[in-house]
């Protein structure tokens, strides 16, 4: 189920190299707007864009089976 609240942060946005994100997940999913997984992160803070695409992404943050959602772009 999807949980609306403002738990996590994701900044910055737009990003160029890094993203971090603050709150707590078991798994942080980066997908493309055509939904194809970009990177997967396990119980990390930062994710490493150096190597994706320009474009607008969205982040999945997933917890218990809760999970929320977040636009980010990436512009280098």
């Amino acid at each position: 189920k999807i949980i609306n609240t403002n738990s996590w942060s994701v900044s910055p946005n737009p990003a160029q190299n890094t993203i971090n994100i603050r709150g707590t997940f078991d798994q942080i999913e980066m997908l493309s707007i055509s939904g194809r997984t970009m990177k997967i992160s396990v119980r990390e803070n930062t994710i490493d864009t150096s190597g994706i695409p320009n474009g607008i992404y969205i982040l999945k943050g997933s917890n218990n089976g809760d999970y929320q959602i977040e636009k980010v772009i990436i512009r280098h």
